[in-house]
């Protein structure tokens, strides 16, 4: 199993495991790891203890989100069939490209949370409706970068209004 862990940095970590041995960057590395439980793990490099806890996975982006020894480090894992689907430009067939918000209901704009020429990935809070006495946070559902916002908080909006135009 060949992993490709790559940081926000831009910084890519190989990892390879063969049989009970772990390789770094095609190197064999002494690498002890203890699972202690289903999110955690104790592990033992370069003769330093490690804490790491799982903190959040998304399966569809393949972005993991752990705490190492208390510090939050956030990286994307990558296989060799994703690197494989990459370089042939296949990766890019389930990306999901977001056409216009439209308000699913009518309501009440309580806050806009992006600004215009701003990035977003799936699941990030665009903006919060309320609407039958509940507060809605309206998420994007793919990745996207904000080409107009055509509310303001404390506008009244009707069902199918164009909220926010995407790029």
């Amino acid at each position: 199993m060949k992993l490709d862990i790559c940081f926000q940095d831009n910084t890519i970590l190989t990892v390879e495991k063969k049989g009970e041995q772990w390789q770094l960057h095609n190197k064999e590395t002494l690498v002890d790891v203890l699972q202690t439980d289903t999110h955690s793990w104790h592990v033992l490099y370069k003769s330093k203890t490690h804490i790491l806890h799982l903190i959040e996975y998304d399966k569809a982006t393949k972005q993991v989100k752990v705490s190492i020894n208390g510090k939050i480090a956030t990286f994307t894992i990558k296989t060799e069939l994703d690197n494989l689907l990459h370089s042939l430009g296949l990766d890019k067939v389930n990306t999901h490209k977001m056409q216009d918000l439209k308000a699913p209901m009518p309501g009440l704009i309580v806050d806009v949370k992006v600004k215009e020429g701003q990035a977003v990935q799936q699941g990030d809070p665009l903006l919060v409706l309320e609407a039958m006495k509940m507060e809605n946070v309206i998420k994007a559902t793919g990745s996207a970068t904000v080409k107009s916002i055509k509310v303001n908080a404390k506008d009244k909006v009707e069902k199918n209004t164009v909220l926010i135009e995407f790029e």
